[in-house]
């Protein structure tokens, strides 16, 4: 696998879904430029470069939050 996930947070509102590998990324150490959280992003697509130069498409999702 080309990135180590991190202890995936429960209360997280968000996710990034790589469309490559159809799989959640909950984070990655891995990444060319791992110093942009990807808390940080906005919705939306982007390309995630991989220090070894793999790029993968992914999309970054906000669940909407539910009223108990």
């Amino acid at each position: 696998m080309l990135f180590s996930k991190k202890i995936p947070t429960i209360t997280s509102n968000w996710k990034i879904f790589d469309l490559d590998e159809n799989e959640i990324l909950e984070g990655t150490t891995d990444l060319k430029h791992p110093e942009i959280p990807l808390q940080k992003l906005q919705p939306g697509t982007y390309k995630l470069e991989f220090a070894t130069g793999d790029q993968r498409s992914a999309i970054k999702i906000v669940r909407p939050l539910t009223m108990a």
